[in-house]
């Protein structure tokens, strides 16, 4: 996302500057930005952030909601006065606890799964019976999570013990949510957002895996613009549930379960992964889009040339270097760097086409000439 909104915001005239871990310090070259302030420890960038938001104009943050760490620097950018490019610390803090989100989306009349906020101290027993009201199979989430991680399904009684402790790895808290588990469609909502007014732009497909406790659950990816019977209800639903919490601004995604009717599962007050597809087919310029939503002004419209895919990608062997052959260089962008790790290298690649079955081709077809290549 930080190599995507540095070379967007540069498309339309901007300086870009950006803090960057000097761990990450190989990746350099991958961002073409003006200027990259390396940053060593947390003083370190409590100091120099102070001074590169006092000499910018405006400021946009890509950081987790956990330990509160996006809610902090959007406060920061507040006392600052500067112009903070997305939602307020307000918002962040409502919509970082899932269990006050929940209750959020039932005063504005969203549908939501079945809920309750339980404590990590409760019995074993206490939680089976919780799991029985709610109905199994159940969903152990960190009320404060993000990206799929600590997230697991529970089955049955059996797996409560295990589910708690996968739970309570990911987690400050000493609370977490037991959440009934929707079979479904998961789908994200991409919305632009000014002051006064909510423009759903895309309704995009997730690629998700849930595992049982003790297992991996992650986001790998997704595709868009999709259609869909309940995507107008799903739109509908996003505008609701934005005002009734209100404070949001720029960029916000709402993940939704479609089943018999769009199921809210949370709401994301940053820029999410479906931007790095949106940017490919959409027109205007989506951090063009941002800029006017926070001066207060929406599009009319919006137009989409094809459709992306954007998925997370292993390749079973250390690559320090990803080559685009020339066939797939229009086609295919790597949106960060390839990183090796334990024999294998792990990196982000989006395709478009002008429909998602072509992209999805362009995209398996890429990944297999790679691989064949490096056997």
């Amino acid at each position: 996302m930080l190599s995507a909104l540095v070379e967007d915001f540069k498309n339309i005239g901007h300086d870009v500057v950006i803090t960057l871990d000097s761990q990450l310090k190989p990746i350099q070259n991958y961002l073409k930005t003006n200027k990259i302030i390396e940053i060593d420890k947390q003083t370190d960038l409590d100091d120099k952030l102070e001074l590169i938001i006092a000499n910018s104009d405006a400021v946009l943050l890509i950081a987790p909601e956990v330990e509160n760490i996006l809610y902090n620097l959007a406060k920061k950018v507040e006392r600052s006065g500067k112009l903070l490019l997305g939602s307020s610390s307000e918002a962040i803090r409502i919509t970082t606890d899932k269990a006050i989100t929940h209750k959020k989306a039932i005063d504005a009349h969203v549908l939501v799964p079945s809920a309750i906020r339980v404590a990590f101290s409760e019995k074993l027993e206490f939680i089976d019976k919780i799991c029985q009201q709610i109905g199994y199979p159940v969903v152990f989430k960190p009320i404060d999570g993000v990206g799929g991680a600590g997230i697991c399904i529970i089955a049955s009684s059996h797996d409560i013990e295990v589910g708690i402790e996968t739970v309570r790895k990911e987690t400050r808290l000493e609370t977490y949510q037991v959440q009934k588990f929707i079979n479904g469609l998961d789908v994200s909502v991409s919305a632009i957002v000014s002051s006064q007014e909510i423009f759903p732009v895309s309704l995009n497909a997730q690629l998700m895996r849930l595992g049982p406790p003790g297992g991996h659950s992650e986001y790998k990816g997704g595709y868009l613009p999709i259609s869909h019977v309940l995507k107008e209800e799903s739109f509908q639903n996003s505008q609701k549930i934005l005002k009734q919490i209100g404070g949001f601004q720029g960029y916000v995604g709402l993940d939704f379960v479609f089943s018999y009717a769009p199921f809210l599962i949370e709401i994301n007050p940053r820029i999410t992964t479906s931007y790095l597809g949106l940017r490919e087919v959409l027109s205007p310029n989506p951090a063009q889009l941002i800029l006017d939503a926070v001066q207060g002004h929406l599009p009319k419209k919006v137009s989409f040339n094809g459709a992306a895919i954007f998925s997370k990608v292993e390749f079973p062997s250390n690559l320090n270097v990803l080559e685009i052959p020339p066939e797939f260089q229009r086609h295919i962008k790597i949106s960060t760097p390839p990183f090796p790790f334990k024999g294998h290298t792990i990196t982000f690649i989006v395709a478009w086409a002008e429909s998602i079955k072509k992209a999805q081709e362009t995209h398996t077809n890429f990944i297999n000439q790679i691989k064949k290549s490096n056997k």
